[in-house]
């Protein structure tokens, strides 16, 4: 099972990306070890997960989601991102 999340970042960013594991990649992201993106801006917490059956599904459904802005992620995927 493949899933599509969205880390909240300490400087109040987003990250969208794709795993099957999306708590390790948090920790893979938090070691550097992540995308360029949060090598600079470091990721807080995971504030959305969303499950596909399949990797191509979770590729469709990223590229989707990282047109949209980041009010209209908010709006639509209900995020919570908080005050930091």
């Amino acid at each position: 099972m493949w899933f599509i999340y969205i880390l909240l970042c300490t400087d109040g960013s987003l990250y969208t990306g794709i795993s099957n594991d999306p708590d390790k990649r948090l920790a893979e992201h938090r070691h550097g070890k992540g995308g360029h993106f949060t090598r600079s801006h470091q990721p807080l917490k995971i504030i959305y997960r969303e499950k596909c059956k399949n990797k191509g599904e979770a590729l469709k459904r990223e590229y989707q989601i990282k047109s949209w802005t980041r009010e209209k992620k908010i709006r639509d995927l209900k995020l919570k991102t908080g005050h930091l």
